[in-house]
């Protein structure tokens, strides 16, 4: 009898938060009082206003954001950008008392947040690695041991922060993120100097869930990367990975055709200016709802 009542206690407790139709933000900044908080998030391409709050004389304060928003916001100040959240159905609290260490911040019940901060450490950690590496291999080339340890040690750095995305689950919004920030970053360096591991670029590209990044902010530096990382390929690969990568995020995107055209739109403008005008009649083709006059090539 007692685990029967546990248990309905337990499942009402996730219907009441599976109904709640907003989340909160309750911050606490104690030495500025009397100021204006904005959350912005994203909606597709454009900066959108979530929330507005003004802090008391205790410098504490409110925002809420929809249940509905999973995605990115960021935290101004009287005007002035503070902090990144990542948002996904939590009720996050924030104390910082001193805005110039952010070390001193301290944000509690949010798991995205800290995993996104873990994943992003991971990254860092493993591109100043990386470097480290890139720089011994070739210098070893006439001891073949040492090199080869060199090279087996490169392997398990490249792989550590894909590793960590893989690991986390599905119903965090951050691994979407994670993969899609850290592609971002990866490409131009991979393009300038880590030539070998461009390759690998094409199918993290295509792991990506767009539909699920309606809210991140990110659509134009994805696609922007990524149309800069192909276009060094070989001619003869280039289109049908462009076309590929084309086909993948019109057909994501089929049930949000605003969005859908938005992006379409963007991509084409950005096709033309680089040339690759096979491309950009092949985007017209498969999505020919966008208005691409405009773009004026």
């Amino acid at each position: 009898m007692k685990k029967t009542i546990v248990l309905l206690i337990v499942v009402m407790i996730q219907l009441v938060a599976t109904a709640q139709e907003t989340f909160t933000i309750k911050g606490h900044f104690p030495n500025f009082p009397n100021s204006k908080y904005e959350l912005k998030g994203y909606n597709g391409l454009e900066q959108t206003l979530l929330s507005t709050a003004q802090s008391k004389e205790d410098g504490k304060f409110m925002l809420q954001y929809p249940a509905s928003y999973t995605g990115v916001a960021q935290l101004y100040m009287n005007g002035s950008y503070q902090n990144l959240f990542l948002l996904n159905k939590e009720n996050i609290t924030m104390y910082w008392e001193d805005l110039t260490n952010r070390d001193a911040m301290q944000l509690t019940g949010s798991k995205e947040y800290n995993t996104f901060v873990k994943g992003m450490k991971t990254y860092q950690d493993a591109e100043a690695k990386l470097a480290g590496l890139h720089y011994l291999v070739p210098l070893y080339a006439q001891d073949s041991i040492k090199q080869k340890q060199f090279i087996t040690e490169l392997d398990v750095v490249s792989n550590s922060f894909p590793s960590y995305i893989k690991a986390l689950p599905d119903t965090l919004f951050t691994r979407q993120y994670l993969l899609t920030k850290g592609l971002i970053e990866q490409m131009p360096k991979s393009v300038e100097t880590y030539t070998w591991r461009a390759p690998a670029h094409v199918p993290e590209f295509l792991a990506i869930d767009f539909k699920a990044l309606k809210h991140a902010g990110l659509y134009k530096d994805i696609i922007g990367g990524y149309t800069n990382l192909v276009e060094r390929f070989p001619l003869e690969e280039t289109y049908p990975l462009l076309n590929q990568a084309i086909d993948k995020v019109v057909e994501e995107l089929k049930d949000e055709p605003t969005l859908k055209q938005e992006i379409a739109h963007y991509w084409f403008g950005l096709l033309e200016s680089k040339s690759l005008f096979a491309a950009a009649e092949y985007l017209a083709l498969v999505c020919p709802q966008a208005d691409y006059k405009t773009n004026g090539k």
